[in-house]
């Protein structure tokens, strides 16, 4: 998923509501939102792989895979999510055409 503009991982939340991924922008309750449905769901076909913001792309699946088994479901930034489960969520790739934009 590409989220297009001047924001920062630290504008990006996102949240764990049942087998559904939340992703904010502005904070966590902002009306500015994508639900991907089915996102922890076992057979992983709705899983988002990657947010790519400006020319950098933070890839979420060991990030996402841990917080699948966490009963916590407090939103955190792109930012707390990647320092809080101690795996690189940022790729060295360099963005090139978006396949989805928000």
């Amino acid at each position: 998923m590409t989220l297009s503009g001047d924001i920062t991982p630290e504008q990006v939340w996102i949240k764990k509501e049942g087998k559904n991924l939340k992703i904010s922008v502005g904070d966590s309750d902002s009306k500015d939102n994508v639900t991907v449905v089915g996102h922890f769901n076992e057979d992983r076909k709705a899983a988002l792989e990657t947010i790519e913001l400006k020319e950098k792309k933070y890839s979420l699946g060991s990030m996402l895979d841990a917080m699948a088994s966490l009963e916590d479901k407090t939103p955190k930034t792109l930012v707390q999510m990647c320092s809080n489960f101690s795996v690189s969520c940022l790729s060295e790739q360099i963005i090139g055409h978006a396949s989805q934009v928000l």
